[in-house]
């Protein structure tokens, strides 16, 4: 850690206390500005998951939702951007989703084509194909044509990597096993990746939830304590998910690490339900701010009834 990393962290941490804008160096005192101190941001990370696309989804609320994310994405002015989908593209593999979610992915990302914006996935039990070979060919097919990479395919690799800007996303399959009815993390192959990373920016990828929520539930992932571990020990800041549909914001372990998994951004979007996108800015080694945004049809947005707050 530097000395700038460690003059940012401590600022985030005590400037509420202390109420303090000066920094020490070579026996004199210099006033700062605070915002310079704490970094400017550098990567932007939109994060979806539970697109559930399929044939008949409502075209204008699908569009809706585009202008929404980018309509508040903008506020940042930030030209990095990541967009991480974190599992069920599709409904149980439906051929027809994909190509929906290719339509809705290739129309996101134009709304961002003066800047740097790149697409991370992951799978979810909905991208299960099973009357496959490969039970992810479909899911990866998809993620090629979008992303033109290798990184996020899951036939044959249970945990993936990608750095972008000196942060390393270990993107997690918590479906390998094939079972759609719960998550599983293969621990070995993720400790081995660990093991070979020289990053210390981490985050984890992954669908599945690592707490139960409900009542009798049994979709959570099963071994999520030996990730805890796994976090705690080898640093990880963040892990974002999807899967149960709705906001959830934790944080566990010492580091700390941030848990934040995000509701469906399109699932019954002619309807009520409670559509999600989160917004998180990243600095060059530090969790910036970070937002949930829920669609709701009261909202006047552009002329027109409905919109994120």
């Amino acid at each position: 850690m530097n000395v700038v990393t460690r003059l940012r962290e401590y600022t985030v941490r005590y400037r509420d206390m202390f109420n303090l804008n000066l920094l020490y160096k070579s026996g004199e005192i210099y006033t700062i500005d605070l915002n310079i101190l704490e970094g400017e941001v550098e990567l932007i990370i939109i994060q979806l998951s539970d697109l559930h696309m399929w044939a008949g989804h409502n075209s204008e609320g699908i569009d809706k939702r585009i202008q929404g994310i980018f309509d508040e994405v903008e506020k940042f002015n930030d030209n990095n951007i990541v967009c991480v989908i974190c599992g069920d593209v599709t409904n149980r593999g439906n051929p027809d989703g994909y190509i929906c979610a290719k339509t809705f992915c290739d129309k996101l990302s134009s709304k961002f084509e003066l800047k740097s914006f790149r697409y991370v996935f992951c799978p979810g039990n909905h991208d299960i194909a099973t009357e496959e070979w490969r039970k992810f060919a479909r899911f990866d097919r998809f993620t090629w044509d979008i992303t033109k990479k290798t990184n996020y395919a899951f036939s044959n690799h249970n945990v993936q990597t990608e750095v972008i800007h000196d942060w390393e996303f270990l993107i997690i399959n918590s479906v390998y096993h094939g079972d759609r009815n719960y998550g599983r993390v293969d621990i070995n192959l993720l400790k081995e990746k660990l093991d070979q990373s020289r990053n210390d920016n981490k985050i984890f990828i992954l669908h599945h939830h690592l707490i139960p929520i409900l009542k009798k539930e049994r979709s959570a992932t099963e071994n999520a304590y030996e990730l805890f571990l796994l976090a705690e020990k080898y640093g990880v800041k963040l892990i974002l998910h999807g899967h149960q549909h709705m906001y959830i914001n934790i944080s566990v372990g010492k580091t700390p690490c941030q848990i934040i998994g995000v509701g469906s951004l399109l699932k019954n979007s002619g309807t009520d339900y409670s559509n999600q996108f989160i917004i998180i800015s990243l600095t060059d080694s530090l969790i910036g701010d970070f937002k949930c945004f829920r669609y709701n049809g009261d909202c006047v947005a552009s002329g027109t009834m409905g919109g994120f707050i």
